[in-house]
């Protein structure tokens, strides 16, 4: 199983809301704001070759926004996901699945072109918990900046796999529902040859967000987004996981580890991922939302 790392540019959010309860002076010198208080932000995907089938893990924010929506959250796409994936010579029809951890529109935009409907990985099936999918079409008030209709109305004619809690979707390919940032937020799980490699979504959006205290303000349960942080930072350290983060906009790749205080802290690796080496779906097992109960 061969594993890329890409790239769909970068935006900025607001630092308060990104950070929650935490201290403006503990997180700033981690991620510095600018003149209108946002940080910096990347959006980190993830190319999966299987040698039968290719699956991309989130599709990133997307083409074809408005000039005021780009203003917003100065949306910069020196680089972006299509040509990235024309650099390594892969057409978006060649894409069979796509998952995206959630539906907010920096997470799924990209599975759209927002100036025309157009489905930009027309063969694909979108893998989305059922939870996530009822509540992007019906978003309560205090998320409906996230979930938009400008992508999320042509995404009724795409080819949708709903899910209900922990599924592994191809042999060593897993997703299990976490909650915590939305009610249906998934983390996704690669198991290779050396290692397990987790994507663990806006649950780790950062790695000033490791601390497992450090939740956004945009979370819909944050209690549950902090007991499945320790589940799922206790079990990578233990087993050593990779963990690839979405908005970390320096070096997104690397481990957990616990520091002189018994503290977890990123080490980044030093180049971006290539490999994880070859199947062993049968360890595929991730971790479950069941196990803070």
């Amino acid at each position: 199983m061969k594993i890329q790392l890409l790239s769909d540019g970068t935006f900025k959010l607001d630092g308060g809301a990104m950070h929650g309860v935490v201290p403006h002076a503990l997180w700033e010198k981690q991620n510095p704001t600018d003149e209108k208080n946002r940080i910096l932000l990347g959006l980190n995907c993830l190319l999966v070759d299987t040698g039968r089938e290719k699956v991309l893990v989130e599709p990133g924010i997307g083409m074809g926004h408005s000039e005021k929506f780009s203003s917003i959250f100065c949306i910069d796409k020196k680089r972006t996901l299509l040509s990235e994936l024309a650099n390594l010579k892969v057409s978006p029809s060649e894409i069979s699945y796509v998952i995206p951890t959630h539906l907010h529109f920096d997470h799924a935009g990209g599975l759209v072109d927002w100036s025309n409907g157009k489905l930009l990985f027309p063969k694909a099936r979108i893998v989305v918990q059922e939870l996530e999918w009822k509540a992007a079409m019906n978003p309560h008030p205090k998320n409906q900046a996230s979930y938009l209709p400008e992508f999320l109305e042509p995404l009724k004619k795409a080819t949708l796999e709903l899910i209900n809690g922990d599924k592994e979707i191809l042999p060593g390919i897993r997703v299990s529902l976490t909650g915590g940032h939305t009610h249906g937020h998934q983390a996704v799980f690669l198991q290779g040859e050396k290692n397990l490699v987790a994507y663990p979504g806006d649950l780790i959006p950062t790695a000033a967000h490791v601390n497992p205290l450090w939740t956004m303000a945009y979370d819909v349960e944050p209690e549950q987004s902090i007991s499945m942080k320790k589940v799922l930072l206790k079990q990578g350290v233990l087993e050593k996981w990779t963990f690839v983060l979405v908005h970390d906009p320096r070096k997104p790749v690397g481990e957990v580890v616990l520091d002189e205080k018994e503290r977890y802290e990123f080490k980044a690796h030093p180049s971006e991922m290539s490999s994880v080496g070859t199947f062993h779906p049968e360890r595929s097992e991730g971790l479950s939302r069941k196990s803070t109960t």
